[in-house]
């Protein structure tokens, strides 16, 4: 990889409204998420179709991003509580992107 690209990719989701953002390299997406949580395991999935923001001409793509709330199960985490995420875009018979990292939760 690349170290001039490592942090090309950002990701949001807001639990309030079920959003969830992606900036990509040269565009930014969003759109509304169905959300699966797994209390078990502590994490929760947010997954849609996002349509493009900064150039509206290119295509909508799927986004989605686990998060490993805390810990505990519980699928929010608390303010301040570090969690690991992976995300996954450009869904196809071939090929697939991913990104795995740490966020920090703030409500």
């Amino acid at each position: 990889m690349n170290n001039d690209f490592s942090h090309a990719e950002s990701f949001t989701y807001r639990p309030e409204n079920h959003e969830l953002a992606a900036c990509l390299w040269t565009n930014c997406y969003a759109g509304n998420a169905t959300v699966f949580a797994n209390t078990a395991t502590g994490t929760f999935t947010a997954i849609g179709p996002l349509m493009p923001a900064a150039h509206p001409g290119n295509e909508p793509i799927i986004v989605s991003l686990t998060i490993k709330a805390s810990n505990k199960a519980k699928p929010v985490p608390g303010e301040g509580e570090a969690a690991r995420f992976t995300a996954v875009w450009g869904y196809g018979s071939e090929a697939l992107a991913l990104e795995m990292g740490q966020c920090i939760m703030v409500r």
